[in-house]
């Protein structure tokens, strides 16, 4: 969310010949396999007490949340969506495919490295150093998946039209001997 702001303070203030420092941006996705983060997510939007708060269920499945994902919950080594000059106006977007590990696929965990030039300065992965920005976890019904299933993910970040700090995430994933699907979620 930070990318408009940023762009119009330097088209207003930055002189000429001068740089933006971080001056890049890499986004990155990996496949999750952690029920407790998704009981986490949504085990709270079962009935309680006569209460129904089963429809707060798919609502909680369409929002990323912001949380710390532990690396030994990933089930293969992330991978680079895009990277992209900073601020840059481009709307991200790729495909990722990845080998999985035996285990239940939950969601899926996004992340950002800043960089200058070549140089990462900061990465907010989950096997990194902690930063206050740690990681988003995109849930979705668990799916049980072997050792060597092959997860290709379609993915594509757009800002979101009511909210100029929210991206909207869409992913359209194949998943070798589970089929097809798609996904979306409000992340801020």
């Amino acid at each position: 969310g930070s990318v408009p702001d940023l762009a119009a303070c330097a088209a207003r203030n930055l002189a000429p010949g001068g740089r933006v420092v971080p001056d890049g941006v890499s986004l990155h996705l990996a496949p999750v396999g952690s029920e407790a983060l998704l009981d986490e997510t949504i085990g709270p939007f079962v009935d309680r007490h006569g209460v129904a708060f089963e429809p707060l269920r798919g609502a909680a499945l369409r929002r990323g949340r912001i949380v710390d994902v532990p690396a030994a919950d990933l089930l293969a080594d992330g991978a680079c969506l895009a990277r992209l000059p900073y601020p840059s106006p481009a709307e991200p977007a790729g495909e990722l495919t990845f080998t999985l590990r035996a285990g239940v696929l939950t969601g899926l965990a996004g992340w950002f490295d800043v960089h200058d030039g070549d140089v990462c300065m900061i990465s907010t992965a989950p096997s990194a150093p902690g930063t206050h920005w740690r990681q988003t976890y995109l849930p979705f019904e668990p799916i049980p998946v072997a050792a060597g299933d092959t997860l290709t993910l379609r993915a594509r970040l757009e800002p979101a039209t009511d909210d100029r700090r929210s991206l909207d995430v869409q992913v359209d994933w194949t998943l070798s001997g589970h089929g097809s699907g798609s996904g979306s979620w409000r992340v801020r």
